[in-house]
């Protein structure tokens, strides 16, 4: 992920290449942990001299790093120079860093009584350096930045900031101080949380340039995208469908439950053409002109459902309502039948779509089905990084769960999972309901999941946490099945009663800490503890 710049900003704002290219490549090697604040005027107190700084990194645990960047330069022997000239550069970088260092202590002094031995300074060049001889007095190697040095970012701002770290460390409050002074106009806030949503919409675009690359796949018939949480599978579903409107295609966009349909068609709601949005059991029984009933309380649908996919298979000709392309959200949840049953739904001209995007290990209904392959006929690809959980939780997904692997190191301000050891029911409870005590995010951004309805049913009794569908102002608390698809900043994760098949408690587990954006707490057994190693 790369890191925040304050602002953001392009060629036309840079007044030479090689500080473009310079902040380009810092921007992208940075992790989001780094705010970059480009061109910066740093103007002198009662007076009008400005000391224009052409690259200024702010981070809470590293401190600052000034740079002043060169198109190409030679040190010899502590001075520099133009290559291949005996010739001085017109402005000697460290005197410039030192001023700039110096105006920018008088400017933060408030803040921070020890700011000016916080602030490194280092000469950047995308270019050439050539080096003979010594540095200028008080610099190191590492704080010149080389061509080679700025190709590998990561590596290089570790071996900086390994240098007396102690000494650099700012912490999150004078962080947000500063940034306030610094960048007054920014358009948005320094909280834990602004910082966080700057983050995750730089996630979004690197999601969107990886999925982009799939969406002509949609020129086969048959294709198949899988991928863990968070790769962006479901924003790829809705461009096909959008490709497809535009197309002129009769589109249906179908998943398992209801809350994605929900979701997806409220995403899809702008869309001008002829879609249907459904979950494809209650799409079916629509097409089969069944009249839908009420459930009643803990009755076991099941037989219904069967005997329904039997009867689409035993109906005579073709249903009613025809496709020319199929899109099919979460299809690990889907029967091998349904799948079966879809090529019903498209014209017997053979030229119909059907375009799925899945992960097989969030298989949580146990259908069991084996996704469709090459060797069936199917384009096949895979969707390999997690743009939507922060780093901790998506590398903690990739080493117990083999899922997608994280897009970035690091993230700004993020929390460690939390977790809690409990035996029976008001146990859970009670530390259920310290967590939503401390918590400081809204109840819409908080879930309570659990992996079993007998844990859901006592959580909302006894504490009154909500339905997903229902409103209020509580928390909402649903089993980990019915949200599957979605995602929410804080999940809190229940898993207390025993589960015999322990590979389905692993894909509940994995399937619940995957909808956790930002903060995940496990409340959970020590069996579960322990199943997850944490």
């Amino acid at each position: 992920m790369p890191a925040i710049s304050r602002p953001m900003r392009s060629r036309e704002d840079f007044k030479h290449d090689s500080e473009f290219k310079a902040y380009e490549r810092l921007l992208y090697g940075l992790d989001a942990g780094w705010v970059i604040i480009p061109n910066i005027e740093l103007l002198l107190q009662n007076s009008f001299k400005e000391r224009e700084a052409d690259i200024l990194l702010i981070h809470p645990e590293h401190g600052m790093v000034l740079i002043e960047v060169k198109s190409a330069f030679a040190i010899r022997d502590g001075e520099f120079y133009k290559i291949r000239e005996d010739k001085k550069l017109d402005k000697d970088p460290t005197r410039q860093l030192q001023a700039q260092r110096e105006v920018l202590t008088e400017a933060l002094l408030h803040i921070d009584r020890d700011i000016y031995n916080k602030i490194r300074r280092v000469i950047a060049s995308p270019a050439t350096v050539e080096i003979t001889g010594t540095l200028p007095a008080g610099y190191r190697t590492i704080q010149i930045l080389d061509s080679g040095k700025l190709a590998n970012i990561p590596r290089w701002i570790d071996e900086l900031c390994s240098i007396d770290k102690r000494t650099f460390f700012l912490g999150e409050h004078a962080f947000k101080l500063i940034l306030d002074e610094l960048c007054p106009s920014a358009d948005f806030d320094n909280s834990v949380e602004g910082l966080r949503k700057v983050a995750h919409a730089q996630l979004e675009q690197r999601m969107l340039l990886e999925t982009q690359v799939l969406e002509s796949l949609d020129i086969n018939n048959r294709a198949i995208v899988t991928g863990g949480a968070g790769s962006g599978k479901s924003r790829l579903a809705l461009a096909w469908a959008q490709r497809a409107l535009r197309r002129g295609d009769r589109v249906l966009v179908t998943c398992y439950n209801d809350p994605l349909a929900i979701d997806l068609q409220e995403q899809l709601s702008y869309q001008e053409g002829d879609l249907t949005v459904a979950p494809i059991l209650r799409h079916l029984e629509y097409q089969l002109g069944l009249e839908w009933r009420e459930p009643e309380e803990n009755e076991d649908l099941s037989p219904y459902w069967e005997s329904m996919t039997q009867l689409c298979f035993t109906s005579s000709g073709t249903f009613a309502e025809q496709f020319d392309t199929i899109i099919v959200d979460e299809a690990q949840d889907f029967d091998e039948r349904w799948i079966a049953v879809l090529e019903r739904l498209l014209p017997k001209d053979g030229k119909g779509k059907i375009l799925m995007v899945g992960d097989p290990y969030q298989d949580v209904r146990g259908a069991g089905a084996q996704l469709p392959n090459n060797d069936q006929g199917w384009a096949m690809a895979e969707l390999t990084s997690n743009y939507r959980n922060a780093p901790h939780i998506a590398e903690f997904m990739k080493r117990r769960f083999q899922g997608a692997g994280a897009s970035a190191d690091r993230f700004p301000l993020h929390e460690s999972i939390k977790k809690a050891e409990v035996s029976d029911l008001d146990q859970m409870t009670a530390v259920v309901d310290q967590l939503l005590e401390r918590s400081e995010r809204a109840s819409s951004d908080i879930w309570v999941l659990t992996t079993s309805r007998q844990e859901r049913d006592h959580l909302r009794e006894v504490m009154g946490l909500r339905a997903w569908d229902e409103e209020g102002a509580t928390v909402v608390c649903e089993t980990v099945r019915r949200l599957k698809g979605l995602d929410v900043p804080e999940v809190i994760l229940v898993s207390l009663k025993p589960i015999s098949d322990e590979y389905e408690h692993l894909r509940l587990l994995y399937a619940g800490i995957s909808r956790a954006i930002d903060t995940l707490a496990v409340v959970g057994s020590r069996r579960t503890l322990n199943t997850l190693g944490i």
